[in-house]
């Protein structure tokens, strides 16, 4: 079995762990197709580092290059916490099915209630103005991260071609995807004070 497109480039930057390094070292020895995807990610590496004395100075890239090794590390760590689901199976019989019943019976009826108290708006309310959200709106959309303050949008856009995950709390939104092409890990954190 081959080693993973991130295995391949955490083992070519030499972030994997002494196990993890040395089970994907002596499968690349013996595989070519793993040794061409290897070569490949140094010969990436090489061009940017290369391309590197056109990038700003003055910014401490061994500290950014840190805090990235250690992100990467924390999103592979988070990925290994889940674990799959197992099969449901179905029983129809004992008190779970009788309590799924009695909590959707709970909807049902809260749902009811409250339509029939909703009040009927008149026609001149229904023309009422759209209510702006007041202070600062943070949420997910297709195009990325959006942070609205009173009408001023910016956007944290990720690639349109990458699958991206959203973890979104009260006051943080959270996108992490993973470049298909590197195998490199980008998590983007948004958070309001």
């Amino acid at each position: 079995m081959h080693p993973s497109e991130t295995d391949l480039a955490l083992y070519t930057g030499g972030d994997l762990g002494r196990w993890a390094q040395w089970r994907v070292k002596s499968h690349v020895g013996r595989c070519a197709e793993c040794l061409r995807r290897v070569e490949q990610y140094r010969s990436a590496n090489a061009y940017l580092l290369a391309e590197a004395d056109r990038l700003p100075h003055g910014l401490d890239w061994e500290r950014t290059a840190a805090e990235m090794t250690a992100n990467i590390h924390l999103g592979l760590e988070a990925g290994l916490c889940v674990t799959p689901a197992r099969p449901v199976t179905a029983q129809l019989t004992g008190w779970r099915p009788a309590l799924v019943l009695a909590s959707a019976l709970l909807i049902v009826m809260v749902a009811w209630v409250a339509h029939v108290n909703t009040p009927i708006l008149s026609p001149a309310a229904a023309q009422l103005p759209e209510i702006i959200p007041q202070g600062v709106l943070l949420e997910s959309t297709a195009a990325g991260i959006e942070l609205n303050d009173h009408g001023r949008v910016l956007t944290l856009k990720h690639p349109k071609d990458r699958e991206v995950t959203f973890s979104v709390t009260l006051d943080t939104v959270r996108a992490r995807y993973v470049d298909s092409e590197s195998g490199q890990v980008t998590i983007n954190n948004v958070y309001v004070q």
